[in-house]
């Protein structure tokens, strides 16, 4: 008995300690297998070929990560980055720590590549030149065909019709507003297209400003015009601001639009033309409803020769000349004030500078009684004020003085200003003074000197004199009194000078084209003709906004 209970007795040990090995081996096995949650995301489920896919691990656990993506490429990271070469349809997996049972799937379905359309500027301008490229995702290196379409406002050397196969084309557009650009380009024969909507914004740009009048009725408005660079088109505007039948002068300052408006007659008359009718008056440049009456002529004890014919603006004051007398100055603040000789005197008059031809004695030029005026100008010539003033029709010359040049007559005989005079033998009507380039552009409307009637440039000393334009005027004024060139302006940055021109009453434009009324341009470089900027207008004073808007 006791054999086989030891018998037996073993035999329980034995299969109790098998038992236990096993029991431990299967609880080896079952926590091999750790207990927690394998899972991804996608930063875009349908990219592009080319682009790039980030993988985000969302696993709750493991030390090493598998990953396979479909097209044969592995990463071994936690959270890849990877570029599908090539479009399709791909299962994308993840295996954590080796096991199987520990993976998770997604499927990704590229598309082709779309090329991405790239410009040299931010911001588009009308008229301001943009190149344009267009980044491609090709891995081999296969060589590339483009095809753009611009539309019907876009112009450039490489383009026809709006379109061109120049892989990197220079493109301005004519105008503002929204354009779509499309491009297809060709990649191993297969067609990749893209499409981009641009804003083109309006170009930031000086302004023309200038009088529009009709002459048979005297009515006339001012009107604007953006002056643009490179082949941005800009369309003359209304302002709405009416005017009267002669605004000679149109001077900008501090955002304003002052216009000196000489009225009916402007030459030696009678009747209804003699009587006072001129005015004054500004307007805000961004607002020109805002509309200030600084000074009304009519009613008040003068008549058509006390009308202002030509001006000018300070930051203090509002200078204007009469018809040949002298200039009066008031401040800057005035509003609705009637003129009387009393109550505005002259600040000078012609025998109050020493170029008076009853004072000089040392034989310089001089003018002299009934001087008629022209242009009037003042000038910061380095921090201090200097006045320049035209003579025209029988007398001449452009004359340069300082306020302590003006002389009381009672208690001293004028003596000749030190600043002189230029032009002295030329009858100049108007001008314009071009810092920039040291150059004054002015007309001729009287021949009792060296050069014909036309407009001219000179040397700010007066030598140096080209004839710009020859062009015949109208006879308006007579042959004494020709009103001709009164408003001319200078864009020294842009490049031109502008005037009003209007055409004689015979004019034949097929055999001068440049006989149209109108605002004329030149390119102050002498690079290129005189040209119609504006045509079909009848234009005295004009001037340009300086601050691009």
């Amino acid at each position: 008995m006791k054999s086989v209970y030891t018998l037996l007795n073993k035999a329980t040990i034995v299969c109790l300690v098998l038992g236990l090995a096993l029991f431990s081996a299967c609880k080896d096995d079952a926590e091999s297998v750790p207990d927690y949650r394998v899972a991804f995301s996608v930063s875009n489920e349908n990219p592009q070929a080319g682009e790039e896919v980030t993988f985000t691990n969302a696993s709750t656990g493991g030390d090493s990560f598998e990953w396979t993506f479909g097209d044969g490429g592995t990463s071994g990271d936690k959270n890849p980055v990877y570029t599908y070469e090539e479009s399709g349809a791909y299962t994308v997996t993840l295996m954590v720590d080796g096991f199987e049972e520990l993976s998770a799937t997604k499927d990704i379905t590229v598309g082709d590549p779309v090329p991405v359309i790239m410009m040299s500027v931010e911001t588009i301008e009308a008229g301001a030149e943009v190149v344009f490229t267009a980044e491609v995702y090709n891995p081999d290196g296969e060589e590339l065909t483009y095809a753009w379409d611009f539309g019907a406002t876009a112009t450039g050397a490489d383009l026809v019709d709006g379109m061109t196969t120049v892989a990197a084309p220079a493109v301005a557009f004519t105008e503002a507003g929204a354009v779509e650009v499309m491009l297809t380009v060709t990649l191993a024969g297969e067609e990749l297209s893209t499409s981009a909507t641009l804003d083109v914004k309006a170009q930031l740009a000086k302004t023309l400003i200038f009088t529009v009048v009709d002459y048979e009725s005297g009515d006339g408005s001012l009107y604007w015009k953006k002056l643009y660079t490179g082949d941005a088109v800009s369309v003359a505007e209304d302002m709405n601001v009416p005017t009267a039948s002669h605004p000679l002068t149109v001077r900008i300052h501090d955002n304003r639009v002052y216009v000196f408006d000489a009225g009916l007659g402007i030459a030696f008359s009678s009747d209804e033309a003699a009587e006072a009718d001129g005015t004054i008056y500004s307007v805000d440049l961004d607002d020109p409803t805002d509309y200030v009456s600084i000074m009304d002529f009519a009613g008040g004890s003068g008549d058509y020769t006390t009308d202002p014919f030509f001006g000018d603006v300070s930051d203090t004051k509002i200078y204007f000349g009469d018809r040949r007398n002298g200039i009066t100055a008031i401040d800057i603040t005035t509003e609705n004030a009637t003129y009387t000789t009393a109550d505005y005197p002259y600040w000078v008059a012609n025998n109050q500078l020493g170029y008076y031809s009853a004072y000089r004695t040392d034989g310089g030029p001089t003018y002299g009684w009934g001087a008629l005026n022209g242009s009037f100008y003042v000038r910061d010539n380095g921090g201090s004020e200097e006045f320049w003033w035209a003579k025209n029709s029988n007398h001449k010359g452009l004359w340069k003085f300082e306020a302590g040049d003006i002389t009381d007559l009672e208690s001293a005989t004028p003596a000749v200003p030190a600043l002189g005079g230029i032009l002295t033998s030329e009858a100049v009507r108007a001008f314009e003074v071009d810092e920039t380039n040291q150059k004054v552009y002015f007309s001729i409307n009287f021949v009792n000197g060296t050069n014909e009637m036309g407009l001219y440039r000179a040397d700010l000393d007066g030598t140096n004199i080209e004839l710009i334009d020859d062009t015949r005027w109208h006879s308006e004024g007579g042959d004494s009194e020709r009103t001709g060139i009164t408003g001319i302006a200078v864009d020294a940055e842009g490049g031109y000078v502008y005037w009003g021109y209007r055409a004689p009453a015979d004019a034949d434009p097929e055999v001068n084209p440049l006989e149209v009324n109108s605002v004329k341009r030149w390119k102050i470089d002498g690079s290129g003709d005189v040209e119609i900027y504006v045509a079909d207008v009848w234009v005295y004073g004009l001037a340009i906004d300086q601050v691009k808007k």
